[in-house]
């Protein structure tokens, strides 16, 4: 079901919801909130279909996430919620982004931390994107971030603000590196940050981590016998 917060109905049509479909209960993928999510609704799902969920956090610093994002959640509310799907078994990814007007690689590495501290199935990150119309492209424009003018494309990887404190090649470099951050030991990062240059070396490092990282996802759903970490 293609809607951005799946879990915004009222109690009321959530359960006529439910009623109904459980009539046809075919396998079905969703996305939402993290503040939207609750044992009951996840339950009452998986009983009619619900087989992954996509739940969409953007940023991992609450200041950041409240001021400039207009997401009023809380760190601990987006944690415990996420506890519901694996606990019912619900596959489910957490969607994110980086290269908000304002934001520096500091703060991004908060959403790095959040999302280490959950266990999703997969996790993504994306370019943010200054569609014309939202509040954070009007102060994008004002800073001098992107052209008044410039159109942009959604799902990109590319980073399209060009902001001083946190320029296109490290915000891209920060998004192709995001998922081996998230997986691999803190103590990595050092490594992982060579894999952010788009260098001979760091094309070559991304690459072997990379084969790396797949073997790492491959254990951890269950895909191979688990081998212990040489590291």
């Amino acid at each position: 079901f293609w809607a951005d917060t799946f879990f915004a109905y009222s109690p009321r049509e959530f359960d006529e919801f439910v009623e109904l479909y459980s009539e046809f209960q075919i396998p079905f993928w969703c996305q939402t909130r993290p503040e939207t999510i609750s044992q009951y609704k996840i339950k009452r799902l998986k009983e009619v279909g619900l087989f992954k969920l996509g739940v969409g956090i953007e940023h991992g610093n609450q200041k950041f996430r409240k001021e400039t994002v207009d997401r009023a959640v809380q760190d601990e509310r987006i944690i415990s919620s996420l506890k519901w799907p694996k606990q019912e078994g619900v596959l489910f990814g957490v969607n994110n982004i980086a290269g908000f007007p304002g934001e520096t690689k500091e703060l991004a590495i908060d959403t790095v931390r959040i999302n280490r501290l959950i266990s999703a199935d997969t996790v993504n990150c994306y370019s943010f994107t200054p569609f014309h119309g939202i509040p954070l492209r009007k102060m994008a424009e004002e800073k001098g971030y992107i052209e008044p003018g410039k159109i942009t494309q959604s799902l990109t990887r590319d980073a399209i603000l060009d902001m001083p404190k946190f320029p296109k090649d490290e915000i891209k470099g920060f998004i192709r590196t995001f998922v081996m951050k998230v997986k691999f030991p803190e103590s990595r990062w050092k490594e992982v940050e060579i894999a952010e240059k788009f260098s001979d070396e760091g094309n070559q490092k991304f690459d072997e981590l990379s084969e790396e990282l797949q073997d790492l996802l491959l254990i951890q759903s269950g895909g191979i016998p688990q081998a212990e970490d040489p590291h």
